[in-house]
């Protein structure tokens, strides 16, 4: 970096040089950037406005804790129950196929519709439609898209 030790050593240089710019111009957005950031930090508001804004609520965690210790039996069954509930569902679905259709019918309800067509031809493809056919043909009933 010789533009560097002579800006250093206080000798004659180029400050038109790239490397000057760019250094210059990362400076310039730093304290910019600093410049604005001091402006939103003066705009927030003050200790004692935050107080107003958010009471104190620290007596509320000596409370929930009371309760959730004293329901916590209640939670434990609950949760107990849900798991149960779960476990016994996804047994169900492993043994009966006609619970296995049910939901697979539900979920089908909540989905998109979408027809897929498959067909397998026997004997060898034809090189070209036969005569009345043309590749855009549609049967009654069905429509192209």
């Amino acid at each position: 970096m010789p533009i560097k030790n002579a800006i250093h050593s206080q000798q004659v240089y180029d400050p038109t040089d790239e490397s000057i710019m760019a250094e210059q111009e990362l400076c310039m957005e730093r304290l910019y950037d600093y410049n604005h950031a001091q402006k939103e930090l003066d705009e927030l508001p003050t200790p004692a406005q935050l107080k107003e804004l958010y009471p104190d609520t620290s007596r509320w965690d000596a409370r929930l804790q009371a309760a959730l210790h004293k329901r916590r039996s209640v939670l434990k069954r609950v949760f107990v129950a849900a798991l149960t509930l779960v476990i016994l569902t996804l047994g169900a679905l492993a043994v009966s196929a006609d619970f296995r259709k049910a939901v697979y019918t539900m979920i089908q309800k909540f989905l998109p519709v979408e027809m897929y067509l498959t067909y397998q031809v026997d004997g060898e493809p034809l090189e070209q439609l036969p005569n009345g056919y043309s590749d855009h043909y549609v049967p009654d009933g069905f429509v192209r898209d």
